[in-house]
């Protein structure tokens, strides 16, 4: 009411920047829209998206990611993608014969075209359409010097493509904060946000996700978004996560690999002292004991 110098609390109780008991995503998808015809239309973007008509008193969730595109449903109706970035009307937007707002994620555009009455899984529409925002954190591929096409070709080829991507979504795929397209004739691909996945391709775009991180207790909430994992060089039935502590599997082609703390969380000095979560490893090819993280 005085131009932004004074401000009260409308709103508390629930974190709209968290999702299923997930960590605070506050610093990451964060976004406010106001109705220019109506300032006490809110829209909150998080995870989720929010609408609120009494000026933030309450609020009522409008979409639901788990229903977005590539994700794992089972649900109703298509939804937004999940993390919001943006919001912005249409340049015609009256709030009366036209009500359509735009909304930019990470999984792309999408379009509300009645923001009053659009819902977890009614009134939303993909714009997507091809379009190409896939980000590469890394990759890692076969490096015995065989021919790829042949490898790939054989699935008892120990051929595996370690890969972290974000925002590349393929059909009946969960996010899992990161997310993997299926690649013709590579049999498995691994993903992760210390919350590891097996993708099985079998010459399909539709991937098949087995989780196999069920014994890791960093995941999710201990371990840094892009969480650094890696094939040991002298073993592929050895993989080594990060998250707080390093973690390590011997069996990590089983149907249920099993995962053992090597490492315990280091302290990062401060006063009051929080856990350092890893953010890359290393292991020699020469020595699979020698295993370098930071």
């Amino acid at each position: 009411m005085d131009g932004g110098k004074n401000y009260i609390r409308v709103n508390t109780g629930t974190n709209y920047f968290a999702s299923g008991g997930g960590p605070d995503q506050g610093g990451y998808d964060n976004a406010l829209w106001v109705n220019p015809q109506d300032p006490t239309f809110v829209i909150l973007g998080g995870i989720d998206l929010w609408r609120s008509t009494d000026s933030g008193t309450t609020l009522t969730q409008i979409s639901q990611w788990q229903c977005g595109p590539g994700q794992p449903g089972p649900c109703a109706g298509p939804s937004a993608h999940a993390d919001q970035h943006m919001i912005i009307a249409h340049p015609a937007f009256n709030n009366s014969t036209n009500k359509v707002v735009y909304f930019g994620n990470d999984g792309g555009l999408f379009k509300a075209d009645d923001v009053s009455t659009v819902s977890l899984t009614s009134g939303w529409t993909n714009l997507n359409n091809s379009l190409g925002i896939t980000q590469f954190f890394g990759a890692a591929a076969n490096s015995d010097g065989k021919n790829h096409r042949r490898a790939r070709r054989t699935t008892a080829t120990v051929f595996t493509l370690v890969m972290r991507i974000h925002g590349l979504q393929s059909r009946r795929c969960p996010e899992m904060a990161a997310t993997a397209r299926p690649i013709p004739r590579i049999p498995t691909i691994y993903t992760v946000s210390m919350s590891i996945c097996k993708f099985v391709a079998a010459r399909t775009e539709v991937c098949l996700a087995v989780s196999i991180f069920a014994s890791i207790t960093d995941a999710g909430t201990n371990a840094n978004f892009a969480a650094p994992f890696i094939l040991d060089p002298n073993d592929a039935n050895t993989m080594l996560a990060g998250g707080q502590s390093l973690w390590r599997s011997n069996n990590v082609k089983a149907v249920t690999p099993s995962w053992t703390q090597i490492k315990p969380p280091a302290p990062d000095g401060l006063i009051p002292p929080s856990n350092v979560a890893i953010s890359a490893i290393a292991v020699s090819s020469n020595n699979p004991d020698f295993i370098v993280h930071w």
